[in-house]
């Protein structure tokens, strides 16, 4: 039958030997780093577990390092449990009165601090060395002593552990009334440590459930928060394109209305140029006296019938024989300034 041996307040773990060798190496160097305090206790402690699945020299050596360094900071926490962890490498060796010998030390510093949970620990793994001795009677008492202190602590691994001894030490002694009924009680505790990781592992999935059902809410808001923006980023933009556009339309429109406007008002000034300019042409034309009219810059353009009669040909005659420009026409030694001022004013 099973039986329960506490290294501090739990059961000693056994890793596949991949791990453990990880573990090792892990705490190996974290040794070569840390300080000499509290810290390096425990990983001396730490060690003492790790090897003694394979190596109990190598686990009583890191032990008695963790308990030296522990006394040298009177570290009382540190003391008891490098008690403890040295007394499981002797149970494990089979030496099982000095692995006594060790736990009745932690369990002296134990009550000193009033540790209910230590204690108990201690108490159960001294009476389950008494079993392995075959001192049956002293093993119960021990076993009954660490149960009352588990339960005043309510620690259940304890519990669980000193009912599981309990039923272990009356099935050797042939009482199997009280081997059924703590193995009964073991076998409660451990349906209720069942019962309680299970409602927790499916407390933990619906949690998980209920968490990523609600990311895939927010998820979905935020798609359909981003799409909303999208369109209203995209209407905005469509908007202020049309804003612009129109802006753009209507001010080439206003252009075009002033431009059409200016055309008018140029062709209408034209026009009636043109009609001034008919008028005076017919004018000129009809009388007798020379009329002749120039450019701005006094360039000759026209001249009526009254000029080619007195000088007997036609215009370009005229320009030939009297010149192209009223300055060489002229006989007015001002017409020179005349035009320069007619320039000026235009």
């Amino acid at each position: 039958m099973q039986k329960y041996l506490l290294a501090g307040i739990c059961c000693l773990s056994f890793l596949s030997p991949k791990a453990q060798t990880f573990a090792i190496d892990s705490l190996e160097k974290a040794l070569q780093i840390t300080a000499e305090d509290t810290a390096k206790v425990i990983i001396f402690n730490r060690l003492c577990r790790e090897y003694n699945n394979h190596d109990i020299d190598k686990a009583l050596e890191y032990g008695n390092r963790g308990l030296s360094l522990a006394r040298k900071l009177n570290y009382k926490e540190g003391i008891a449990k490098s008690y403890i962890f040295i007394g499981v490498a002797h149970y494990t060796n089979g030496n099982y009165n000095q692995a006594i010998f060790n736990y009745r030390q932690s369990l002296l510093i134990k009550e000193a601090l009033n540790d209910k949970k230590g204690i108990a620990a201690n108490l159960n793994n001294i009476g389950l060395i008494y079993h392995e001795q075959g001192e049956n009677d002293k093993a119960i008492e021990y076993m009954e002593k660490s149960l009352v202190y588990a339960k005043q602590v309510r620690s259940v691994e304890i519990i669980k552990a000193a009912y599981k001894n309990l039923a272990a030490v009356y099935t050797i002694e042939n009482n199997y009334r009280l081997a059924y009924e703590y193995d009964q009680l073991y076998s409660s505790i451990q349906d209720s440590l069942f019962d309680v990781e299970k409602n927790k592992r499916i407390t933990e999935l619906e949690a998980l459930y209920e968490n990523e059902k609600k990311q895939r809410e927010i998820d979905s808001l935020k798609i359909e928060k981003n799409r909303k923006q999208t369109l209203i980023y995209a209407f905005c933009l469509g908007l202020i394109f049309v804003l612009v556009l129109t802006y753009v339309i209507f001010k080439a429109y206003r252009q075009k209305q002033r431009d059409n406007k200016l055309l008018k008002i140029q062709n209408e000034e034209i026009t009636r140029q043109k009609e001034e300019l008919a008028k005076l042409s017919l004018v000129a034309e009809k009388t007798d006296s020379g009329v002749i009219i120039a450019d701005a810059d006094g360039n000759l353009e026209w001249a009526n019938l009254g000029v080619i009669k007195m000088t007997g040909g036609n215009f370009e005659e005229f320009k030939v024989d009297f010149g192209t420009t009223l300055s060489q026409i002229s006989s007015n030694l001002e017409i020179e300034q005349v035009l320069a001022d007619r320039k000026s004013v235009v």
